[in-house]
């Protein structure tokens, strides 16, 4: 204790030390959570993207074997590739594959 502190200025200043902790605590233990939180937001999105693949995949595969079978209008197949595929590489699978001109 100083001259100019009296024993109740030490006592604040014990109890502001202690809230001081308690607050740097709480802050540490939000930061967790929130680093929690953004983990199971990643996985979930991952499983969303995986879930989302799939169906594509499947879908595809449907679409294909059901053109292959004669259930299904291969022209309009291929209209279809032509309105959806807009990037350079889905393009140039579907020219290799020979499903665009």
């Amino acid at each position: 204790m100083s001259l100019n502190e009296t024993p109740h200025d030490a006592i604040n200043g014990t109890r502001r030390d202690k809230r001081a902790a308690q607050k740097e605590e709480i802050r540490r233990q939000i930061e967790q959570l929130e680093n929690r939180l953004k983990q199971a937001n990643q996985r979930d999105a991952q499983e969303n993207r995986k879930r989302d693949t799939q169906l594509k995949i499947i879908a595809g595969a449907i679409l294909l074997a059901d053109v292959e079978a004669g259930h299904t209008d291969r022209a309009q197949v291929v209209a279809m590739f032509k309105r959806g595929a807009t990037r350079e590489r889905d393009v140039k699978l579907l020219q290799e594959e020979g499903w665009l001109p």
